[in-house]
C-alpha cells in the first residue's frame, strides 16, 4: 500500500503520457496485488463459521465508502483547493495527492495490524476448536 502513492503521485503531475502510463499501470497494478493478501488475512483471523458474517460486516461499509468517493472528491476539488489561486487543473491535482494519502494511512494501518496478527490468528483458531468441541460434545449427549 505504501508504494502506490510514490507510482501515483509522479503521475499526476507527469506532462507526458509516456511518463504517465507506465506510473499509472505500476500504481494501479501494486493498488489490485494488494487484495489477495488481505482477503487471505481476514480469513485466518475470523472462525469459519463468521466467514459470511464478517464478509457482509465488511462489505456494507466497503460500499459505502466506494460510493461516497465520487462525491467526496468532486466536493473536496472545487471548494477546497479552487479559488484560492490556484486553477482547475492544479486543485484536481492537488486532490488526487490529498487523496493518496488515504493510502498511505492504510498502509500504516497495515504495519500496526502486523503486530497484532499472531495474536488474531491464534484467537480465531481457539475459538474454532472450542466451537467444535461444544458441537462434539452436543452429538455425545444427544447419542
Amino acid at each position: 500500500m505504501l508504494t502506490v502513492p510514490v507510482f501515483l503521485a509522479p503521475a499526476v503531475y507527469a506532462n507526458s503520457l509516456a511518463v504517465a502510463l507506465p506510473l499509472l499501470i505500476a500504481g494501479a497494478t501494486l493498488l489490485a496485488a494488494t487484495n489477495p493478501p488481505l482477503d487471505a488475512v481476514r480469513l485466518d483471523i475470523l472462525p469459519p463459521l463468521m466467514w459470511g458474517t464478517g464478509e457482509g460486516v465488511r462489505t456494507m461499509p466497503r460500499t459505502l465508502c466506494e460510493a461516497a468517493a465520487p462525491t467526496l472528491f468532486g466536493y473536496v476539488s472545487p471548494n477546497v483547493f479552487e479559488g484560492h489561486g490556484t486553477d482547475s487543473g492544479t486543485g484536481l491535482q492537488y486532490t488526487l495527492l490529498l487523496f493518496l494519502l488515504t493510502l498511505v494511512a492504510a498502509g500504516l494501518l497495515g504495519f500496526v495490524a502486523m503486530r497484532t496478527y499472531p495474536r488474531d490468528v491464534a484467537t480465531a483458531q481457539a475459538s474454532t476448536e472450542r466451537i467444535e468441541a461444544s458441537v462434539q460434545e452436543q452429538h455425545e449427549r444427544k447419542d
